[in-house]
């Protein structure tokens, strides 16, 4: 029997290949950030959205997690577009001085500098926003960078519609929605367990009106990323369960296409970067899946 990847793999027009550039480029992006999500997830449940994504955009299911595979550092480094040894940040539940006491971008002593401070400086009336399901979210950038930011959902459900209502409302430059709810389950139950797929599915249900914004506005892309991966209750470690994360871009002007090249999740910040027409700030690492 062919795995689901194997047939959305082959119906992708001449096969697999590299991201090009297309002629009109997004003005806003939102990311969906599903904390846990793993690549065996979106294999083993059923995810219609996601498969669109998959089928009508860019995707990859090889990107990669920095060291360790723990929340915090992952998702800061796709925040700020470098590793654990730049931003400092390397576990979750960190000293909230750990990078002032020890800087590494010049001229940026207080916060490691991410996607929202380069929109701030080279847009400033751009409107940004992050609303985050897991409270350790906050800790990880600069609150003067962002113009709304709204935790304490204690539904994955809640962060959805506060997000729709937001984005119809404000139409922000950068929307970043962080769901828990996949990860909690793995924890609880198993990354492979039934109930850790039926939340995946539960994930993948909420999906389908960001890309139904997408359908409806040529201006906008949806990003769909992953902090880490995991192996039975747990992760932080090297092994490729832990390692291997998806990732996903949907929008009218994004080509249809799997994504060749090697990523990891220092590219998605500069990803970010690329589509909304800013210049990548000199401290970070990554590159963009964009060309």
């Amino acid at each position: 029997m062919y795995s689901k990847y194997f047939l959305i793999c082959i119906s992708l027009v001449f096969g697999c290949v590299t991201l090009v550039a297309q002629s009109t480029t997004p003005t806003k992006v939102i990311v969906i950030g599903i904390d846990g999500l793993t690549v065996d997830g979106i294999e083993q449940a059923s995810t219609p959205n996601m498969d669109k994504m998959m089928q009508e955009g860019s995707f990859t299911l090889n990107a990669q997690a920095v060291m360790p595979t723990k929340s915090s550092p992952n998702w800061m480094s796709m925040l700020s577009g470098v590793g654990p040894d730049q931003h400092r940040i390397t576990k979750n539940g960190f000293d909230k001085d750990v990078y002032r006491n020890n800087p590494t971008c010049p001229q940026y002593s207080e916060y490691f500098p991410t996607i929202f401070t380069l929109l701030k400086e080279q847009n400033p009336i751009a409107k940004t926003a992050l609303i985050y399901q897991w409270r350790g979210f906050k800790k990880l950038i600069n609150p003067n960078d962002i113009g709304y930011l709204k935790n304490k959902m204690i539904r994955a459900e809640s962060v959805a519609r506060k997000g729709l209502k937001y984005y119809q409302e404000q139409q922000p430059t950068l929307l970043f929605l962080h769901f828990n709810l996949v990860d909690f389950k793995g924890h609880l139950k198993g990354y492979k367990h039934p109930k850790y797929y039926k939340t995946v599915e539960r994930m993948d249900e909420m999906l389908k009106a960001f890309l139904d914004l997408a359908d409806q506005d040529p201006n906008l892309c949806i990003l769909l990323v992953s902090d880490h991966g995991g192996i039975d209750k747990n992760h932080g470690g090297d092994t490729p369960e832990e390692l291997t994360v998806p990732l996903m871009a949907y929008g009218q002007n994004i080509p249809t296409q799997k994504i060749k090249k090697a990523v990891s999740n220092m590219d998605v910040g500069p990803s970010i970067a690329k589509l909304l027409q800013l210049k990548t700030h000199k401290c970070w690492e990554g590159q963009s899946i964009f060309k």
